[in-house]
């Protein structure tokens, strides 16, 4: 089979682990959040380098939530220097730029997404978080944590999170070995997507099934989006900074 074939065998295969049991724990941060919404909260989402696409996946689209607010700071994201963000995700000095930048609320949620769990930022913001009295959720590949191979030694993001999405990906991420030993192709970045938004379609279900109509932005691309949408940004944009 070519490597592209098993590489969507492999996606395949985890897609149908997924869907083949009502995880409770999804469940359960479904409910978390769907609380944090119905409570007036914000789900605030922070990931560094490729995890920051999941916490954008999440933000100001099309069938989403305007109460999620991003953590974004360039200096963890790889547009403005990929190397450099791996120095600086590493970095627990960077939680003092991000405390500067998020204030936590009463009934607010957090949302970490990292693959290795491994990274100082990630785990200190879950950390003060969990402080402030805010549950916490961790997307992670528990392979990729609990490997005797990884490079961090100290806690990792599943222990110190009181919700844990694994998103079923191999130790280093990278699903196919080629005939070198090289090895290719990444799931966390897939796999994640699905997860969270399987997360937030339930989230919508249970608003509604306790009476509580979601608030859902529209495509901006379709008749009447741009006015349903103007008027969510209104509401949110005072909490939600990127907005």
């Amino acid at each position: 089979m070519r490597a592209d074939q098993r590489y969507l065998q492999v996606v395949s295969d985890l897609l149908a682990q997924l869907a083949g049991s009502a995880d409770p724990v999804r469940e359960a941060v479904a409910s978390c959040i769907a609380d944090c919404f119905e409570s007036g909260g914000l789900l605030h989402v922070f990931g560094t380098g490729h995890s920051h696409l999941l916490a954008l996946e999440l933000f100001y689209r099309a069938g989403g939530f305007p109460q999620v607010n991003p953590i974004l700071l360039e200096e963890l994201m790889l547009h403005r220097s990929a190397s450099g963000s791996t120095e600086r995700e590493r970095d627990s000095a960077m939680l003092d730029a991000i405390r500067a930048q998020v204030t936590f609320g009463e009934h607010d949620c957090l949302l970490v997404i990292s693959n290795s769990g491994g990274n100082d930022v990630c785990v200190g913001l879950a950390r003060d978080a969990r402080a402030a009295g805010l549950p916490v959720i961790a997307l992670t590949s528990l392979q990729t944590a609990q490997s005797s191979n990884a490079r961090a030694s100290g806690l990792k993001l599943h222990e110190v999170a009181d919700f844990i999405l694994d998103n079923l990906g191999v130790e280093g991420d990278a699903a196919i070995e080629l005939p070198d030993g090289s090895r290719v192709g990444p799931t966390s970045t897939a796999m994640g997507a699905i997860i969270l938004n399987a997360v937030m379609v339930r989230v919508a279900e249970l608003l509604l099934e306790r009476g509580v109509a979601p608030e859902i932005f529209s495509s901006s691309n379709m008749r009447d989006g741009d006015i349903r949408n103007g008027e969510l940004v209104r509401k949110y944009a005072p909490r939600v900074g990127a907005l």
